[in-house]
């Protein structure tokens, strides 16, 4: 269920970013069951082109290379499981990832950002489920919490082990780990950060060492865009 959903969301938000325009001007993001339905038959006016573009061939990812560039600088969505404890930590993290950030190569999302009003708990496994790596702030604290350990790790452990996300052990204050899954998978820095004598070493090895990480879940966006093809043809 995890990885249809992601699928599908995925290849909605792809489409929904584009924000494709009517000679109106009018911005509209139609849902992707409307351009499924309609791909065999119609087409629309797309304004970065200005062109005329069968809707099947954007759902097939072949369309004009200026809307695929588009595509591909999307940033990875980062889903960041921290211990309430950690947070100060959390905030050392957002401004050590701060060039990525700018680079338009991350976008970080963490349970700060739900809106008063909002089910909290809907919210993060709908935000855990859309993401594309998780940033674990790996401490005793983490470890000991259910809902982080069991709730977030628990469930992205199981689309990491599908292939169908990356989950990134960021090694933050020193715990007996060993034997745990998360200990399974390769942290970053190497060292605790804590304990690093540098910690803005420390802190730069973290965003050095996720370049190949978004480059990999970029990679797989591009694999899910190719996989859709077929349902078009």
């Amino acid at each position: 269920m995890l990885k249809g959903f992601c699928e599908m969301r995925s290849v909605h938000h792809i489409y929904e970013a584009k924000s494709l325009k009517t000679p109106s001007n009018r911005q509209t993001s139609p849902p992707y069951q409307s351009f499924k339905s309609k791909a065999k038959k119609e087409e629309i006016f797309v304004w970065q082109v200005k062109k005329d573009l069968k809707i099947k061939d954007l759902l097939d990812g072949v369309e004009e290379s200026a809307m695929r560039d588009e595509v591909e600088q999307l940033p990875v969505r980062a889903f960041v499981s921290y211990s309430h404890n950690d947070l100060e930590y959390l905030k050392e993290l957002r401004t050590a990832l701060a060039p990525l950030i700018r680079l338009n190569k991350l976008q970080i999302w963490d349970d700060r950002d739900i809106d008063a009003g909002d089910e909290w708990e809907k919210v993060i496994f709908q935000q855990l489920e859309e993401s594309d790596i998780v940033l674990c702030l790996v401490s005793a604290d983490f470890v000991a919490s259910e809902f982080c350990y069991k709730k977030e790790f628990g469930t992205a452990l199981e689309a990491h082990r599908k292939g169908e996300k990356t989950i990134v052990p960021i090694m933050l204050r020193k715990t007996d780990w060993s034997g745990l899954p998360l200990a399974e998978i390769q942290g970053t820095p190497g060292e605790w950060i804590t304990l690093a004598k540098d910690k803005d070493e420390a802190w730069t090895k973290v965003s050095e060492s996720l370049r190949p990480a978004l480059d990999k879940a970029k990679q797989r966006k591009k694999l899910l865009l190719e996989k859709r093809k077929g349902e078009f043809q």
